[in-house]
């Protein structure tokens, strides 16, 4: 079974599309360009309408990313200072740590802001909506 379809459904694809005259597989290259051509229109539409909110979720997106790998770093520098008995360095670790790790939740939830800021100012019914 190769891409969800059985040899079945494959044989009987082929055999429709061997039956089709030549206008009928122009007619319905034509409708699927006409399709591929409205779904484009939508899609651009949506995002030139949105493209602030695109980027601000990109940057947010890659800032809060950033923050969460940098908490595996805290880490082993709060356990090297624990290890060497510097506990001014592993207080002031600390603090910045959670500073970071505050920043990087804050950062990462701009992008449910920004979804629901979404869903409130489109057209689009989402199913959550109902």
């Amino acid at each position: 079974m190769e891409g969800g379809k059985t040899d079945d459904a494959k044989t009987d694809e082929k055999e429709k599309e061997a039956e089709l005259t030549p206008e009928e597989k122009a007619e319905e290259e034509r409708q699927l360009q006409e399709v591929r051509k409205k779904t484009s229109e939508i899609l651009w539409g949506y995002i030139k309408k949105f493209k602030c909110l695109l980027a601000w979720g990109f940057l947010f997106n890659i800032l809060g990313m950033i923050g969460e790998f940098a908490s595996p770093l805290f880490i082993g520098l709060v356990i090297d200072a624990i290890v060497l008995g510097d506990q001014d360095e592993v207080v002031y670790l600390i603090v910045i740590w959670m500073i970071i790790n505050t920043v990087s939740y804050i950062l990462g939830n701009q992008i449910g802001l920004g979804w629901s800021v979404l869903r409130r100012n489109s057209e689009i019914h989402f199913p959550a909506d109902n």
